[in-house]
């Protein structure tokens, strides 16, 4: 999947960690942070998520200075539609229920360590 997705968008994914505990392949994308890693959603169903980061690290010169604000911009839809439409397969926004099940697979993978 990691490969497919990295030909569609442009990037090449490597092994990595999503939020430094989960194994993730990881690419730079537009200087964002992509991650791709497998989950667990609901009825403990095994599913891939996609997820994006600005990358803070790279505006820490800017944290310190007065009047700058960091403008938050949902590509959510937009991805899907790239992904879908160059073959990358059927991707969707993660519903609350979907949500809420990734929260307790979360929590249990916790417990287990």
């Amino acid at each position: 999947m990691a490969e497919r997705l990295g030909e569609i968008m442009g990037c090449t994914f490597r092994e990595g960690y999503y939020r430094e505990e989960t194994a993730a392949w990881s690419a730079e994308l537009l200087g964002m942070d992509m991650y791709l890693y497998e989950w667990h959603g609901l009825r403990n169903r095994r599913i891939y998520c996609f997820d994006g980061d600005a990358g803070r690290n790279r505006f820490t010169s800017y944290v310190s200075r007065e009047n700058v604000e960091y403008i938050r911009i949902d590509i959510s839809d937009a991805m899907i539609d790239l992904l879908e439409s160059h073959g990358g397969g059927t991707w969707q926004r993660p519903t609350e229920a979907e949500i809420e099940a990734e929260i307790a697979y979360a929590k249990r993978s916790l417990r287990s360590e």
